[in-house]
């Protein structure tokens, strides 16, 4: 069994807790912070979420779910920051919808991403079955990852404890078990992992 089905897991929102998601203002979305690497030194990227009251989340240890990223707290990013691939944390803002700022966040700014599953053990669907549209490649839907050994191998583990794959029809967030670890260390609510292994399209939302 390759054992980065094993120890890589899948980070979603947890369907449960609806208080942590958020929504990027017009001027952070033209910004591209999920394409694009940012140049620190310019405005924080600003996001809101409808959560009325947003006093609630003082901890030094929260984690936020913008659409394709996510955004944490100074003491969650300086556990995180060291392990990071293709993507490093910018100073961002997190209002809420009538009271409540978190200004000590961060949000990850995705640059590069990481293909990296393997297409022969892997199982997928394409659109209508078609993989190309006028020469261009079509992203297809992955409903079980296999992790491919071949590539892994070449990127120290330190330089991959968490990445954004790449090659698919929605943005998906992988994190090793030692990320993990220090998720369920500090208790960090909102949060759920799904082992490579065992994920099946879906069930991050049941």
């Amino acid at each position: 069994m390759n054992h980065y089905n094993e120890e890589y897991y899948l980070l979603f929102p947890d369907p449960d807790v609806d208080t942590y998601d958020l929504n990027s203002d017009s001027m952070t979305n033209k910004r591209r912070y999920k394409k694009i690497e940012l140049d620190y030194g310019q405005m924080p990227l600003k996001f809101s979420t409808e959560t009325y009251d947003l006093s609630f989340a003082t901890s030094n240890y929260e984690i936020f779910f913008p659409i394709g990223s996510i955004v944490v707290t100074e003491g969650l990013k300086s556990l995180l920051e060291n392990g990071l691939y293709g993507s490093k944390f910018y100073p961002a803002i997190v209002k809420g919808e009538s009271e409540g700022i978190r200004e000590d966040v961060w949000a990850l700014n995705i640059y590069k991403l990481l293909d990296c599953w393997d297409r022969d053990k892997s199982v997928a669907s394409y659109p209508g079955g078609v993989k190309s549209l006028d020469g261009i490649d079509v992203a297809p839907s992955v409903k079980t990852f296999h992790l491919s050994s071949e590539i892994l191998d070449n990127i120290p583990e330190k330089e991959r404890l968490l990445f954004v794959m790449d090659n698919t029809d929605v943005t998906n967030i992988f994190v090793h078990q030692k990320f993990v670890d220090i998720f369920r260390k500090h208790n960090i609510q909102g949060t759920r992992f799904i082992k490579v292994s065992k994920y099946r399209f879906g069930m991050e939302f049941v």
